[in-house]
């Protein structure tokens, strides 16, 4: 797994900006990122992942785990997060991407939660998005961009935004969110 952000004990602010690759000659059959050891963000498909995590003041330790058919392999990095961020939502450089851009990975917030999402395809047009809550679909759009709200109970639950362009292709992100 190599990690290209953060960097070594770099600086950041809340919103910590997590991107990286592996290489693997087995497909990748998942990808997660942890938080001073708590899982906090997970990619199903693909053999990478370039998203934002929020994570509260000082110092962390972030670690990037992936999965293949032979068992599963990691690299850490520390970060010290300082003050806030006022990073834009954008889709990853590696296509095809979908990016959530609210909630955030390992969030808290208060129900209904926002969801607001992005995406993007190198066989463009990207013609639909779908919401999942806790793998259940809860909402369609023919766009390459969602925003909607969802009434959920308090708890964890389980955002996946899933997205296709007109060739069929299919890609999705998950973020796991806390409702108080």
């Amino acid at each position: 797994v190599a990690i290209s952000a953060p960097f070594t004990s770099s600086n950041s602010g809340d919103l910590v900006h997590v991107s990286a690759v592996v290489n693997d000659s087995n497909t990748v059959n998942a990808i997660q990122v942890y938080v001073d050891g708590t899982f906090v963000f997970e990619e199903d498909l693909g053999n990478q992942i370039d998203s934002y995590v929020q994570v509260p003041s000082g110092p962390h330790t972030i670690a990037v785990k992936a999965w293949d058919s032979s068992g599963s392999f990691d690299s850490t990095r520390t970060v010290n997060v300082s003050g806030s961020s006022s990073a834009t939502c954008t889709v990853g450089e590696i296509l095809p991407y979908v990016q959530i851009c609210t909630p955030l990975a390992n969030s808290s917030s208060s129900s209904p939660v926002t969801v607001k999402a992005l995406a993007t395809s190198q066989n463009l047009p990207v013609t639909s998005m779908r919401l999942h809550v806790d793998n259940t679909s809860t909402y369609t759009t023919d766009s390459s961009s969602l925003t909607t709200s969802v009434t959920l109970a308090k708890g964890v639950h389980k955002i996946t935004v899933e997205a296709w362009d007109w060739t069929g292709q299919t890609w999705k992100q998950n973020v796991y969110t806390t409702v108080q």
